[in-house]
C-alpha cells in the first residue's frame, strides 16, 4: 500500500497504529523516511486516536526537525 501511495502521488507514505497510550508501531513505510521522526511527530497522538479507526495524518518535516542544529542558529 505505502509503495502505490508513492507510486501514485510521488510522496512517501508510512501506515502507522497510534494511540493514547503513547504506542506508535510502524506498520509499514517506504524507504526514506525515518522512523525516528514518525515516532516523534506521532507519540502525542495528534489525531486523538482511542480505540476508533485511524484517520489520514499528514506530516511534513520542517527544517528544525530535519537538521536539529539549525534552531540552535
Amino acid at each position: 500500500m505505502v509503495d502505490q501511495i508513492k507510486a501514485e502521488t510521488g510522496l512517501l507514505a508510512a501506515i502507522v497504529d497510534v494511540n493514547d497510550l503513547k504506542a506508535v508501531n510502524i506498520v509499514a513505510s517506504t524507504p526514506g523516511i525515518p522512523k525516528g521522526l514518525l515516532e516523534q511527530a506521532l507519540v502525542s497522538n495528534p489525531a486523538g486516536n482511542d480505540d476508533q479507526q485511524t484517520p489520514v495524518v499528514l506530516i511534513r518535516p520542517t527544517e528544525t526537525a530535519v537538521n536539529p542544529k539549525s534552531a540552535q542558529r
